[in-house]
């Protein structure tokens, strides 16, 4: 019981520290000088403060049933796993895609971490992977609910297509290629791919993790 209270603890900690970093750059958007709204256009901004706030909702079930075998919402799970997706979805984007193709110097590596993309870049991508499998009790998923952990994602990519098709947005993310704009298809295939992908071997991941603690 006492293992069990202390993983419960971990796992509030760090949805806690998941929610105030998401906070404070939700903070520094709207109230501080350095404020862009242009934040909002970016995946790994919203993406980031969508985990906060399900990270705050977990982090009170989980208070309030601190001392009971307690297993979080399916509803909650899944909302989790889509969180979960988007945040890993933005690690993988940076290492795989963003640095070979647009890091020609280690100025640009070190701009691609800074501030606060050290945090949505990096660590809270990893604090919320790991959270989901180890420090937050739910039920099993199965590899349909493992495509509406990409939910998020195909909603931002019909506002992303749309906006820099009718440039409203520059192609900041460089799916076009330099104006190339057919490869937008195949950028967004690729990443419906790699979304799902995420999804479903977070949750086979977490699924043998869960199956062996029951054993």
């Amino acid at each position: 019981m006492k293992k069990v209270l202390v993983i419960k603890i971990i796992g509030v900690i760090i949805n806690l520290f998941l929610f105030i970093s998401s906070m404070v750059v939700l903070f520094r958007i709207f109230f501080a000088p350095e404020g862009d709204l242009r934040y909002f256009q970016q995946f790994t901004n919203l993406s980031n403060i969508y985990m906060g706030i399900i990270s705050f909702v977990i982090l009170i079930f989980t208070l309030i049933n601190i001392k009971k075998d307690y297993v979080i919402p399916k509803w909650l799970r899944i909302l989790e796993l889509s969180g979960v997706t988007g945040v890993m979805l933005t690690f993988f984007t940076v290492i795989l895609f963003l640095v070979p193709t647009q890091v020609r110097s280690w100025t640009d590596f070190y701009n691609m971490y800074r501030n606060d993309m050290f945090f949505f870049h990096f660590l809270n991508p990893l604090l919320a992977f790991f959270t989901f499998l180890f420090f937050v009790k739910g039920d099993k998923l199965n590899f349909k609910e493992d495509f509406l952990g990409m939910v998020p994602m195909v909603i931002y990519s019909i506002f992303y297509t749309i906006f820099v098709l009718t440039h409203v947005w520059r192609d900041f993310y460089g799916f076009t290629f330099g104006g190339n704009y057919w490869a937008m298809l195949l950028s967004l295939l690729v990443m419906y791919i790699a979304t799902y992908l995420v999804s479903f071997f977070t949750s086979i991941i977490y699924n043998k993790i869960a199956y062996k603690k029951e054993k």
